[in-house]
């Protein structure tokens, strides 16, 4: 495997969520690889027609939509000559880095990451946006089987699955930070019970107003964004706390609950779950998109499959009987390799 040049085309680098924190992983562990990693993205903190390229990062300012954004991509390709393009989120990254390496001769990894398939698909400003783009990537890959299996039974194209990953040297059980965030934040009386991301419907989070009689035995520790259209869905004895930057910290926050829920109804695979179980934590999950990837049941990530399931389950976990053992995580490097393999193959062909 030779040492390659690759342009990543991100709809945003400056987002807090998953589909970012995915990107610049990935983007880490091929540059410690070797590979020569150029990124481009919009950045509305420049001024209008302002164009940075620092770092091997190339961004400008977003006026001008989707069309001035594959204009940028295509001088990006241009300029740097890279030997693959992945196109980050497939209804924006992708949909732009397809649509200016069309243009050239160039190869394109379309990496769908959740919505863009699972809600992007039923939306008619986004649907042909997302359609032309599966049919015209070189290649695409999902986090989930099930996506996979959605893009071969709705664009009747193959997708590639490959985990998402965790790095294991910065999360992991950590008793001091543990200890400082239960103190901070007083989270010393009853179990804790710890959901972590950002909050939207999609996240179910129904399921702790139908098993409310569970519920109110835990405190519930929000952490991270809760959009207004969930936030009467939180129990009423909820704690909140916004995003958490710090990696220590956050470290911390995973340690101080007993157990950590993702009760999605739809989901890609969760950074946060992932991270939760590399700092040894319980996990219960819903068997929606990736979370049916990471374990089967009875390890450190249990799946639900009905309330009555969520209920035993976090019963068990209050009389410390549940039975679970660790779980071996995918690693950045693993993730890499994968990435590499999809490279090799669209290289050659």
């Amino acid at each position: 495997m030779s040492n390659r040049t690759i342009l990543f085309v991100l709809p945003s680098a400056q987002a807090i969520g998953g589909v970012t924190r995915s990107a610049h992983r990935l983007i880490q562990s091929l540059r410690t690889m070797g590979h020569l990693v150029w990124v481009i993205h919009p950045d509305p903190s420049l001024f209008p027609g302002e164009r940075t390229k620092e770092s091997h990062t190339w961004a400008f300012h977003p006026k001008g939509g989707l069309q001035h954004f594959v204009d940028e991509t295509l001088r990006a390709i241009h300029t740097i000559k890279p030997d693959v393009v992945v196109g980050w989120y497939a209804s924006s990254g992708g949909f732009v880095a397809t649509t200016a390496a069309s243009q050239t001769n160039i190869p394109v990894v379309v990496a769908s990451r959740g919505n863009d398939i699972d809600l992007d698909f039923f939306l008619p400003q986004k649907h042909s946006i997302l359609r032309w783009t599966i049919e015209n990537a070189s290649a695409i890959t999902t986090v989930s089987r099930e996506m996979a299996a959605k893009i071969q039974a709705w664009f009747h194209r193959p997708a590639c699955f490959i985990s998402n990953s965790v790095d294991s040297s910065l999360f992991y059980d950590d008793p001091k930070e543990t200890q400082t965030f239960t103190q901070q934040h007083n989270l010393n009386n009853g179990p804790i019970l710890g959901l972590f991301g950002e909050f939207k419907p999609k996240r179910g989070l129904d399921l702790l107003s139908r098993i409310a009689y569970e519920i109110d035995c835990w405190t519930p520790l929000f952490i991270g964004s809760i959009r207004p259209s969930v936030i009467h869905l939180l129990p009423p004895h909820a704690k909140h706390i916004e995003y958490i930057h710090d990696i220590p910290s956050l470290r911390g926050a995973y340690g101080a609950c007993d157990v950590i829920i993702q009760p999605s109804i739809h989901d890609g695979m969760p950074n946060v779950v992932l991270e939760a179980l590399a700092c040894k934590k319980r996990v219960l999950t819903s068997s929606a998109g990736g979370l049916s990837d990471i374990s089967s049941s009875l390890r450190n990530a249990h799946i639900c499959h009905d309330d009555q399931d969520w209920v035993q389950s976090l019963k068990d976990i209050r009389n410390h009987t549940f039975v679970s053992s660790p779980i071996v995580l995918p690693s950045p490097k693993e993730e890499a390799l994968s990435f590499c393999k999809i490279f090799d193959q669209v290289s050659s062909s």
